[in-house]
């Protein structure tokens, strides 16, 4: 049983041709918020799994990659998703699984750094390569999310993310983006990604 907001967001990856004469074509990368998914407390971890998977045959996405956070009680959920992957009701790829970390060293293997989960965030937000359907559900709340997103710095000088606002206390459904838009941007153009979180 969940005691930790749980959200997914399914984010497709584009790729834009910009054509520059006879030099080589420029690829650009734009991401696509397709839906967005919050569980409220105290859903069962199984109950998760089978929205999933049902939003996973529901729109086509057999192929795409699910990432999951295994950070804090992440753990058990990732064991779950794994079992319905062993199952065959998750689709044809394996989930892949992250901790994240407070570290401020680079991040490694299955640990990915807040701060690199951040960064990558903001730069696709600062190009203008993440687009969010008004009209999905959760997309506003999202949005509200993001605008109570913010870095402070300790006197010890290191980097603190955290959502601050008190309209928007939770900050599941950023960390599913900001995981999403991590794997997308090192995946090829013809995956998707699927996190729920």
């Amino acid at each position: 049983m969940q005691v930790d907001p749980t959200a997914c967001a399914v984010v497709e990856r584009q790729i834009e041709i910009v054509e520059r004469g006879f030099d080589e074509p420029e690829y650009r990368d734009h991401f696509v918020v397709r839906a967005l998914r919050r569980w409220a407390l105290q859903t069962s971890y199984d109950d998760v799994v089978a929205d999933v998977a049902g939003l996973v045959r529901a729109r086509g996405l057999q192929d795409a990659v699910i990432a999951l956070d295994l950070t804090g009680p992440g753990r058990l959920a990732g064991r779950v998703f794994i079992e319905a992957y062993l199952e065959g009701k998750l689709g044809t790829r394996y989930p892949w699984a992250y901790t994240i970390t407070g570290a401020q060293t680079p991040s490694s293997g299955g640990h990915v750094a807040k701060r690199d989960l951040v960064t990558n965030a903001l730069v696709q937000f600062n190009r203008g390569r993440v687009h969010i359907p008004p009209d999905i559900p959760y997309a506003a709340v999202l949005r509200d999310e993001l605008a109570g997103y913010s870095r402070r710095v300790t006197a010890s000088g290191v980097s603190i993310f955290e959502n601050g606002s008190r309209d928007a206390p939770h900050d599941d459904l950023v960390f599913a983006l900001m995981l999403a838009l991590y794997v997308k941007t090192g995946l090829p153009e013809s995956c998707r990604v699927f996190t729920p979180v």
